[in-house]
């Protein structure tokens, strides 16, 4: 699951088409969010990565996203998208 959003100055949307096809090529299923509601359901999720910055998260989706780390789901992101 790709999350991305956030400041356009980050380039969140450039940033992470520049892993998507990597992540393809090496067998990944890779699903693209522009929203963090997609913590609501991480369930069929192995690996989060995230590129969000200047930006706020709603309780609940912070919540979803914990729970499924917490169950070993994956989270990477890089410059602070991950802050």
């Amino acid at each position: 699951m790709v999350v991305r959003n956030g400041w356009e100055g980050h380039s969140p949307v450039e940033a992470t088409d520049l892993f998507i096809p990597f992540l393809k090529e090496n067998g990944f299923d890779v699903t693209v969010s522009d929203t963090t509601a997609a913590y609501l359901d991480l369930d069929s999720v192995d690996l989060v990565l995230q590129c969000v910055t200047m930006s706020d998260i709603e309780q609940d989706h912070f919540k979803g996203l914990e729970a499924a780390i917490r169950r070993g789901t994956g989270f990477a992101g890089w410059h602070g998208g991950i802050a």
